[in-house]
């Protein structure tokens, strides 16, 4: 439900959505996956093939995607076929970090999983880790013979993703609580990994008091999971989050 506004973002970016690239085109999207498309999900098996269908058109059209292969996928299509189906038609797949880049694809005959890591990756962990490491050392002077990793694999696999601590109902008792807390919780508008939306969701359903939900701020960027790395939305999060910290709770 949550990844729809943004399979349509990098869809509008690429020029293959039914609506503009614009974040008030995303609203629309985000509205009608709260609304008519959870409807539509949940009332598939009710509906006459006719209705099926239509249904199904509407999302291929946000998204970009040929019908039928939104209807082999009642009408929720994974991140990765997403990413590996929207631009196959030129040999290319989707950055999953950042889904308004594409780089030809090494492996196409995999339809559902990405055959190799993620471009952005490559990249931020092969050519630019050296002048970052530089720019450490000389520029800020923190020197140390650790090597900086941009993602360790082998701590990712062993997070605990069933841990029921550090959860939304959590920060939303913290800011129930703590009157003096308050939370900004900013995402890339085309980050397939982590969808905005889907955030935004959680945590406007877990934080139920009034005062709390007033001391919970979302921002949204143009870009997708680094979004900072594009200069015009690293100041619009500069912003954000200067006025957020000299803003009394």
């Amino acid at each position: 439900m949550t990844l729809l506004p943004t399979q349509a973002a990098i869809a509008a970016y690429h020029g293959l959505s039914t609506i503009e690239n614009t974040p008030a085109a995303f609203k629309t999207v985000e509205d009608y996956a709260l609304t008519g498309y959870v409807s539509g999900l949940a009332t598939l098996g009710r509906a006459t093939p006719q209705e099926q269908a239509a249904f199904y058109a509407k999302v291929a059209g946000l998204i970009g995607l040929d019908p039928a292969l939104v209807a082999r996928h009642r009408g929720r299509v994974p991140e990765q076929v997403f990413g590996l189906s929207l631009l196959a038609a030129k040999g290319k797949v989707l950055d999953s970090y950042d889904g308004t880049q594409a780089s030809d694809n090494p492996t196409p005959e995999k339809r559902d999983e990405y055959g190799v890591f993620d471009r952005s990756l490559t990249i931020l962990g092969g050519v630019l880790l050296p002048p970052f490491m530089d720019y450490v050392r000389k520029d800020l002077n923190y020197v140390t013979d650790r090597p900086y990793i941009p993602l360790d694999v082998t701590v990712s696999m062993r997070w605990d993703r069933k841990s029921p601590l550090g959860g939304p109902d959590d920060l939303a008792i913290a800011l129930a609580q703590n009157t003096d807390l308050k939370a900004l919780v900013v995402h890339g508008h085309y980050d397939l990994g982590a969808n905005y939306l889907l955030s935004r969701y959680v945590l406007e359903q877990s934080t139920r008091t009034p005062d709390a939900r007033r001391r919970l701020f979302f921002g949204t960027y143009t870009g997708g999971h680094m979004f900072y790395l594009r200069s015009k939305s690293r100041s619009e999060l500069a912003a954000d989050v200067r006025a957020f910290f000299e803003t009394a709770p």
